[in-house]
C-alpha cells in the first residue's frame, strides 16, 4: 500500500483563479468582501497512472454539505450533509484525464487537512459499524466492517483493549464479527461513574502484511429512556438520573482546527460546569466526530433531536459506537412514530427514542457577556447602557434586563456594572428554575437543560460568552448539577431545606446552618443529620429562623453547608430582603496570588460579608475554578484558576485582578 498526501491545490472562485493555495485554506481566506453566492473549486493533477490491478481512493477528512468530487470529470461525491472522513474509490475515473476537483458553495469551507492518495492492490477499509448486545454479566459487540476494493482477498482482525489491559480478538468473516466482554467495565455519565472507554483496532491483512488499520474509542453501557415518553428521566445501567446541561447548537461548517478549539472550549466548559447532557437542536448541523469524542471524555450524553430519521441514517449509523450516543429525540412524528421508531431500530437496535410533537423550546435567562468581551467587541465611546452598538447588540433587550436589575440590585453606574448585574441575576434565576425541577424530579420535562453556546447577540441566554468565556451561568450550574445538592426554600424566616442525590449511592451526612451577621460573625449554629436514597429527592426539615432575624433582615443572612464526613457536598447563602436593602461593609478583601507558568491559585479574605464575587483580569484571558462566590468568614478562600494562552507572572496579575460584588 502506497499512502500520499495531497497538499498544493489550484483555486477557483467564482471562475477567478486564485493560484495554488497549500493546505490548510479555505474560500473565506482567499476573498475581500464576500459576494452573494460563490461556487468555488480545489483542483490538482493525479499525475500518476494506475497500475493493472491497483485500486485507488482518495480519503478527505471534511465535506460541508453541497460539495461535489469529481475525477476525470466523472461526479464521484455528491452530499445532501456535511461528511467527515470520507472515502472515494477513483480507480476507474484515473482513466481520463486525471483532474480532481472538489466544489462548495460556503465561504466557510476548505481543505483543512491534506488530502490522501491510497494505491493497494488490495483494500481499505471505509468504516467500522460497533453495536452492543447486554446480556447476563456479559456484553456481545457485534462488528460491521465496510471495505472498499478487493474485498474478497482480505481478511479483517479485531482487537478490543480495555484500560486495565484486558485484551480480546475477533476475526471478521465476510466483514462481520463479534467480541464478547465478560463482567465489562462500563461507561457512566458524569457524576454516576467512571468513563470507561476500551480501544478497538481493526487490521485489514492482504497477503501476511497489515494492509490498512483504523482505531477507534468504544464505550460499554446501556442508556435508555426511563419513566416518561419526554425524556425528562434517562437511566443508563439500570440507574435513573436526570439530566442536566444544555442545548448544543453545532456550527453549519467545519473550519478546521478554529472549529476544534472553539469545541474543545465548549464541551470542556460544559463538563466543568457539571453537565450529564446536551441536546443537539433538531435545527442544528449534526455535530462533528470530535464532539461525540469529547462527550465520550467527559461522560455527557449527546440527545439529537431529529425530525427526519431517514435523512439522518447514516450520520447517526456512523457515531453508533461512542457510548455518549444513544438517545433521539424524534420531533414530529405524530401516528407515524412507530415507524420511524423501527427505522431507528434499524440504524441500530441500541438506540431508544423519546417523543416530541414540536421541538422543545428550553427555558434561559439572558444576561450581557463578561466584561472582557464588551471591551473587545464594543468601542470606548460606546460603552454606557443606551449605546446604539450595546441596543443594537443586545436586540432591545437593555430595557427588559434593567427591569430585572433593579428589583433586586442597586441602579448600575455603567456598562461593567450592568453586565455583572445581569449576569448574577441570570445565573439566580437559572439556579432556581434547576431547584424546583430536581424538587419535582422528572415531573417537569428537561426544565434543567438551558442554553450553552451563544446566539452571537450581546445580550444571551448562553452559559458561555462569544469567545466562549464562562458566564455566571456556568459557574452557579456547576453548584446546582452537583450530584449531591441541597436547595432552601423561604417562607418569610422559615426555610425548608431538600435534598437532591443524583449519584448511584446513598448519601448520609448532615447540613448545617448558621445565621451570621454582615461582619461575618456567627449568631446562631444548628446541625441536623440527613440521609438521602441514591437517585432520589427528600424533604429534610423545615426551620423558623424568626427569633434571630425579626428586626435584622437587612444586616443578617443564612447559610447552609451540606457534609460528608469531613468533605463538603454544597452549600450557599440565603438573603432575607432583597440585596439592594442588605447593608453591605466594605470587606476590605485582600488577594495574594501564587503559582507560575499558566497554573496560579488567588488567596482571598474579607473582613465582611462579601455575596457574588466576581474575580476577572483586564488583560489576561483565564479558565477559574469557581468564579462569583460568596466569602463568608475571615478564613482564607483559595481559588485555581489557569491561564489561556501564553506563559504570565504573579506580579502581572497581581496588577490586572478586578474584583466585583453587590457591595
Amino acid at each position: 500500500m502506497i499512502k500520499k498526501k495531497l497538499c498544493d491545490f489550484n483555486v477557483s472562485i467564482n471562475g477567478e483563479e486564485k493560484n495554488i493555495q497549500r493546505v490548510p485554506f479555505s474560500v473565506r481566506s482567499l476573498l475581500g468582501e464576500a459576494p452573494e453566492s460563490i461556487e468555488a473549486t480545489f483542483s490538482l493533477q493525479l499525475d500518476e497512472k494506475r497500475r493493472e490491478g491497483e485500486f485507488v481512493f482518495l480519503k478527505i477528512s471534511e465535506l460541508p454539505k453541497g460539495a461535489r468530487v469529481s475525477v476525470s470529470g466523472i461526479e464521484l461525491y455528491h452530499g445532501a450533509v456535511a461528511r467527515r472522513g470520507v472515502c472515494l474509490d477513483i480507480t476507474s475515473a484515473l482513466s481520463g484525464s486525471g483532474i480532481l476537483e472538489i466544489t462548495v458553495n460556503d465561504e466557510n469551507a476548505g481543505i483543512f487537512a491534506p488530502v490522501e492518495l491510497v494505491r493497494t492492490d488490495f483494500a481499505i477499509i471505509d468504516k467500522v459499524h460497533v453495536t452492543q448486545l447486554h446480556e447476563a454479566g456479559k456484553t456481545v459487540l457485534n462488528l460491521r466492517l465496510e471495505a472498499l476494493g478487493a474485498v474478497d482477498s482480505v481478511r479483517a482482525v479485531a482487537t478490543l483493549v480495555s484500560g486495565a489491559g484486558q485484551i480480546y480478538y475477533a476475526g471478521l468473516t465476510g466483514g462481520k464479527g463479534t467480541i464478547t466482554v465478560p463482567d465489562p467495565l462500563y461507561w457512566w455519565p458524569k457524576g454516576l461513574g467512571v468513563q470507561n472507554l476500551y480501544k478497538l483496532t481493526v487490521n485489514l491483512y492482504g497477503n501476511m502484511e497489515i494492509e490498512d488499520t483504523l482505531e477507534m474509542r468504544v464505550g460499554i453501557r446501556s442508556l435508555t429512556t426511563a419513566n416518561s415518553a419526554d425524556g425528562s428521566l434517562l437511566e443508563v445501567g439500570g440507574v435513573s438520573f436526570l439530566p442536566m446541561g444544555a442545548t448544543y447548537r453545532a456550527p453549519s461548517v467545519y473550519n478546521g482546527a478554529d472549529t476544534d478549539r472553539a469545541l474543545e472550549a465548549e464541551i470542556g466548559a460544559a463538563a466543568r460546569s457539571g453537565f450529564n447532557t446536551l441536546v443537539i437542536t433538531s435545527d442544528s448541523s449534526f455535530p462533528s466526530e470530535r464532539f461525540f469524542e469529547l462527550c465520550d471524555a467527559y461522560g455527557i450524553v449527546a440527545v439529537r433531536e431529529c425530525a427526519d430519521v431517514d435523512a439522518e441514517a447514516e450520520l447517526l449509523r456512523s457515531v453508533a459506537h461512542h457510548p455518549s450516543v444513544g438517545i433521539v429525540d424524534i420531533v414530529g412524528a405524530g401516528d407515524e412514530i412507530d415507524v420511524a421508531a423501527e427505522k431507528l431500530h434499524s440504524i441500530n437496535a441500541g438506540f431508544e427514542f423519546s417523543t416530541e410533537e414540536h421541538p422543545v423550546k428550553y427555558p434561559g435567562d439572558f444576561s450581557l457577556p463578561t466584561y472582557k468581551t464588551l471591551r473587545d467587541s464594543v468601542a470606548e465611546g460606546e460603552r454606557n447602557l443606551f449605546s446604539e452598538t450595546v441596543e443594537e447588540g443586545s436586540q432591545g433587550r437593555v430595557g427588559d434586563m434593567l427591569d430585572m436589575v433593579r428589583e433586586e440590585h442597586l441602579y448600575p453606574s455603567d456598562l461593567y456594572g450592568f453586565s455583572y448585574s445581569t449576569a448574577v441575576l441570570a445565573a439566580e434565576r437559572t439556579a432556581e428554575r434547576i431547584a424546583k425541577a430536581r424538587i419535582g424530579r422528572g415531573r417537569a420535562g428537561r426544565a434543567v437543560i438551558s442554553t450553552l453556546s451563544p446566539s452571537g447577540s450581546l445580550a444571551d441566554e448562553a452559559m458561555l460568552d462569544s469567545m466562549r468565556r464562562p458566564k455566571a451561568l456556568a459557574y452557579k450550574a456547576a453548584a446546582s448539577f452537583a450530584p449531591v445538592t441541597v436547595i432552601p426554600e423561604r417562607d418569610g424566616y422559615s426555610v425548608a431545606f431538600t435534598a437532591s442525590n443524583e449519584s448511584r449511592k446513598h448519601f448520609i451526612g448532615a447540613l448545617e446552618y448558621k445565621i451570621i451577621d454582615r461582619f461575618n460573625r456567627v449568631i446562631f449554629r444548628g446541625e441536623d443529620s440527613c440521609v438521602v436514597e441514591s437517585s432520589g429527592v427528600k424533604r429534610l426539615f423545615v426551620r423558623d429562623f424568626s427569633e434571630w432575624l425579626v428586626g435584622h433582615e437587612k444586616e443578617y443572612y443564612l447559610e447552609y453547608t451540606l457534609r460528608e464526613g469531613n468533605g463538603i457536598a454544597a452549600g450557599g447563602t440565603l438573603l432575607f430582603v432583597p440585596a439592594k436593602r442588605f447593608r453591605f461593609e466594605d470587606p476590605e478583601i485582600e488577594a495574594h496570588i501564587a503559582g507560575e507558568d499558566r497554573r496560579f491559585t488567588v488567596t482571598l479574605t474579607a473582613k465582611a460579608y462579601v455575596r457574588a464575587l466576581e474575580l476577572d483580569f483586564e488583560d489576561t484571558d483565564v479558565i477559574f475554578h469557581e468564579n462569583y462566590i460568596d466569602l463568608t468568614s475571615p478564613a482564607p478562600v483559595k481559588i485555581s484558576f489557569t491561564v489561556v494562552g501564553g506563559m504570565t507572572t504573579r506580579e502581572r496579575l497581581a496588577s490586572s485582578l478586578r474584583l466585583r460584588s453587590l457591595r
